[in-house]
């Protein structure tokens, strides 16, 4: 089955290159313009004017080269630029978040500090586990411990 697709698929391709390429040749060749003064051929005034200037074979490839140069350093000149701009949005939000990650911990110091006083003024005034407020004295901090309940402390 492999082998029927492989000759369906690459049949008119093996045809243009190999039988319509040789006619075409052949053609080509006989229409061409003879360098004998002698020989009297009929050409069309497109045949004339065409072999009039001969062409060099790289035509404009110099030219072309040269403007994919310049196209390619533009477009990697503007892929930079916004790519610094991207470094400078996200070095921005890196100084954003180290800057509430200070904030963070200086807050967990205030709150730890706060707990310590609360504790400290529980068992200075002899009060019971229960505020004097009915508010009831988390567990963790009725033994004494100035630990963090969140996992935000890195």
């Amino acid at each position: 089955m492999s082998l029927f697709q492989f000759v369906n698929y690459y049949s008119s391709i093996f045809y243009i290159a190999f039988f319509k390429g040789k006619k075409l040749m052949i053609w080509f060749k006989s229409r061409s313009v003879t360098k004998d003064p002698n020989e009297e051929k009929v050409y069309s005034r497109w045949e004339q004017d065409f072999h009039q200037a001969d062409i060099p074979n790289i035509g404009l490839y110099d030219e072309d080269l040269e403007i994919d140069g310049r196209m390619h350093r533009v477009l990697l000149l503007e892929e930079t630029r916004v790519l610094g701009e991207h470094r400078v949005l996200l070095l921005e939000e890196t100084r954003v978040l180290r800057e509430h990650r200070v904030l963070l911990l200086e807050e967990t110091r205030v709150l730890r500090e706060h707990r310590v006083l609360l504790l400290e003024e529980t068992r200075v005034l002899g009060e019971t586990p229960h505020g004097g407020a009915g508010d009831p004295i988390p567990v963790h901090l009725q033994s004494g411990e100035s630990k963090p309940s969140c996992l935000c402390e890195g």
